[in-house]
């Protein structure tokens, strides 16, 4: 998935345009090789896309089940609260339990983010803020 659309259908496009004397068979190649480059990055975005729809309809599921158990248990706490003892390991478990829903959205979305910067988008102008990435000099 870590290919560099943008640099390769340059590089291919400035061949071609460079050099007048290449034989048509070798224009022909890179042609087809310009158009696999195009359906490479379709075919990225469109997996992305996929990606984000499952992970999102996967998220809503998942959250309604750490929710709604969440809600309904910190509500009975809340109504009982003179009956229980006033520890702190009922103070930090009752912490614990309330972040639960903001844990797996934040493990969501740092999935969803991680794929979003691995696989980059399709076109001429993307910036790779990686170290080992190219340079806007280069």
């Amino acid at each position: 998935m870590e290919y560099d659309y943008g640099r390769m259908s340059h590089d291919l496009r400035q061949i071609r345009t460079d050099y007048d004397d290449i034989p048509e068979s070798a224009r022909e190649t890179i042609e087809t090789l310009l158009d696999l480059l195009e359906y490479f990055a379709t075919a990225r975005e469109y997996f992305k896309t996929l990606y984000f729809a499952r992970e999102f309809a996967a998220l809503s599921k998942h959250l309604l089940y750490v929710a709604i158990p969440v809600i309904v248990l910190l509500a009975f706490l809340l109504l009982h609260l003179d009956d229980l003892p006033d520890t702190h390991l009922l103070v930090l478990s009752v912490h614990t339990v309330g972040y639960a829903p903001f844990a797996l959205l934040a493990a969501y979305v740092g999935r969803v983010t991680t794929v979003s910067q691995r696989t980059g988008a399709a076109g001429q102008f993307v910036l790779d803020h990686s170290a080992d990435g190219p340079s806007l000099d280069d």
